[in-house]
């Protein structure tokens, strides 16, 4: 689902997987955000009751790979478990990748979870 983590350090996430709202309109992250700033908007999956995948896969805020970082560091120090999940890093400058996958792998990720990408 569609999530953002404001400005405040909230984590706002859609409230259902068709990613539409009750009009029937696709759910924007700057929707999310009231258009306001963000550490990190994109994707969040859950399973279990714990995070299955993250990405930073925003059409709107189009986070650099960073962004994904602080979101990471703010979900590790409330508790999340990245053991076993999946992430994919979008919006990457080519000389951040070794930096951003070991701050991953430091983060908890394991190492065959991990897809950078550079689009």
């Amino acid at each position: 689902v569609p999530f953002v983590i404001n400005a405040n350090g909230k984590l706002v996430a859609a409230h259902n997987l068709d990613r539409v709202d009750s009009n029937g309109s696709l759910i924007k992250h700057s929707s999310l955000s009231r258009g306001g700033d963000v550490v990190c908007a994109g994707e969040i999956s859950l399973s279990g009751g714990r995070i299955s995948g993250i990405n930073n896969l925003s059409g709107h805020y189009r986070p650099g790979g960073p962004f994904l970082l602080q979101a990471v560091d703010h979900l590790n120090r409330q508790g999340a478990d990245f053991s076993r999940t999946g992430v994919a890093v979008h919006f990457l400058d080519p000389g951040e990748r070794a930096s951003v996958q070991a701050a991953l792998e430091a983060a908890g990720f394991d190492t065959n979870l991990i897809n950078v990408d550079f689009d």
